[in-house]
């Protein structure tokens, strides 16, 4: 599983990112892998066919209501 390197956020030595979960977000602990350019390998964390957050990742937190593709 890949991800964009801008979907990941490291707090306090923890890497993190929000998998969109239906009109909301989920806050999850990963851990990255090898990066590749613009992509960042998960080792654990997100499953395959899982979207994540790339924009506004500041202001979200777990459960934070999204509305996806918008702009």
């Amino acid at each position: 599983v890949v991800v964009p390197a801008d979907a990941l956020i490291y707090v306090a030595g923890l890497s993190k990112v929000f998998v969109v979960a239906g009109a909301a977000v989920e806050e999850r602990r990963v851990r990255p892998g090898e990066r590749q350019g613009m992509w960042v390998e998960i080792l654990d964390g997100v499953k395959a066919g899982e979207s994540v957050a790339t924009s506004n990742l500041p202001a979200l937190f777990n459960g934070a209501p999204i509305a996806v593709g918008a702009r």
